[in-house]
C-alpha cells in the first residue's frame, strides 16, 4: 500500500526502508510481523501518511465485495407503520416539488431530474406528499422497493473506509413520550415527511476487518465496536431502526432521549420483526469520491434544499 510506512516514534523502523503494509482487502491475510526497533527506541508503530492519492481505498468491485460481505440487515419495529422506499418509488407515487408563494406544486420525475440543483438551503423550496388521494399509500412507505443508499469515503488519512448506509422513509410519524411508568403517544409532535436515517460500517483498508459501525440517533449517535455487535449470520451485524422515528441501534429494547434518571423523554422503541432489509443485497452506491467519476451520483443528490418544510433541514446523504 504505497504511501503508508510504519516507523517506530521517531526513527525509521529499518536502515533500508520501512515496512510495507499489505495490499487492502486481500482475505484472509494476516497482519505483517512489525520491525522491532533498538532498545534505546520505543517499539511503539506510529503510522506516517506520505501519499494522498488514497491509494490504499478500495476499488468499486472491492466496496462491492465489502458490502455483500458486511452488510447488515436492518429490522423495523413490528409496530411501525411508516416503513421505508426508494426514492424512486417515492417521487413516481406522486411526490411534490414546491416553490415559495406558487400555489401548485410539480411532480417530480423518477430520476429527480428537475429537482433544482446546487445553490443553498434557502427555503426556496421543498418536497411534500402528493396532495391527493395517494397521500395515505406514499406515508406509509413500500418497503419492497426500499434500498439502502451508500456514501463511500476515507477515514484517518485512508487507514479505513467508511461505508455510510442510508435508508429513506417516506414519512417519520408521531412520537411518544415516557413519564414515568406512563407512555403517550403524541399526535403530531414529531411527524414530518423524509426521512433519512443512516449507519456507518468502519472497515480497515489493512485487514479488510469490520472495525466498528456508527449508529445514528435523534440525539446523536455512537460507534459500536465490532465485538459488541449483533449479528444474523456470518459477518453481517443487525441494526435496529426505532418505531416511526426510525434511529439506529444494536441492541432492541427502549432507548429513552431525556432524562433516565428521571424516568422522562422521548420512547424509541427497536425490537426485530419480520420488516426488514438486507443491505448486502439492497442499495445502490450514490457516491464514492476517490474513485472519481466511476460512480455517477443521482440528480437527487445535488438538491440541496428541504425535502420537507421544516424549521430544520432532513438531512439527505452527503
Amino acid at each position: 500500500m504505497g504511501g503508508w510506512n510504519w516507523f517506530c516514534c521517531g526513527r525509521s523502523v529499518a536502515e533500508g526502508g520501512a515496512a510495507r503494509l499489505p495490499e487492502p482487502f486481500q482475505l484472509p491475510a494476516p497482519l505483517p510481523e512489525w520491525p522491532q526497533g533498538g532498545s534505546e527506541e520505543s517499539s511503539i508503530p506510529c503510522l506516517k501518511n506520505f501519499d494522498s492519492n488514497l491509494r490504499a481505498m478500495p476499488n468499486l468491485e472491492q466496496i462491492h465485495a465489502l458490502i455483500k460481505h458486511y452488510g447488515p440487515t436492518v429490522f423495523f419495529h413490528p409496530q411501525d407503520i411508516y416503513l421505508p422506499s426508494s426514492v424512486s418509488w417515492f417521487f413516481e407515487n406522486g411526490a411534490t416539488l414546491y416553490k415559495k408563494d406558487a400555489k401548485l406544486g410539480d411532480a417530480i420525475l423518477a430520476g429527480g431530474s428537475n429537482l433544482p440543483a446546487g445553490g443553498t438551503n434557502d427555503g426556496e423550496y421543498w418536497i411534500d406528499l402528493p396532495d391527493d388521494d395517494r397521500n395515505q399509500n406514499v406515508k406509509v412507505g413500500n418497503l419492497k422497493s426500499a434500498e439502502l443508499y451508500v456514501h463511500v469515503k476515507p477515514a484517518y488519512g485512508g487507514t479505513f473506509t467508511d461505508i455510510a448506509m442510508w435508508v429513506f422513509c417516506p414519512f417519520n410519524g408521531p412520537a411518544t413520550i415516557k413519564v414515568g411508568f406512563a407512555s403517550f403517544a403524541l399526535q403530531k409532535v414529531g411527524r414530518h415527511v423524509g426521512d433519512w436515517e443512516h449507519f456507518t460500517l468502519r472497515i480497515s483498508n489493512f485487514s479488510g476487518k469490520l472495525s466498528s459501525i456508527y449508529f445514528s440517533q435523534h440525539s446523536g449517535g455512537e460507534w459500536v465496536d465490532a465485538s459488541d455487535l449483533e449479528f444474523i449470520s456470518g459477518n453481517k451485524a443487525i441494526i435496529y431502526s426505532s418505531k416511526n422515528g426510525h434511529a439506529s441501534y444494536p441492541h432492541p429494547g427502549c432507548y429513552l432521549m431525556g432524562s433516565e434518571k428521571l424516568g422522562v423523554g422521548v420512547r424509541n422503541d427497536v425490537a426485530r420483526s419480520d420488516l426488514s432489509v438486507d443491505s448486502s443485497s439492497q442499495y445502490k452506491i450514490i457516491s464514492a469520491q476517490h474513485l472519481g467519476a466511476v460512480v455517477a451520483e443521482p440528480c437527487w443528490l445535488q438538491y440541496m434544499r428541504e425535502w420537507v418544510r421544516l424549521s430544520r433541514t432532513t438531512h439527505v446523504p452527503r
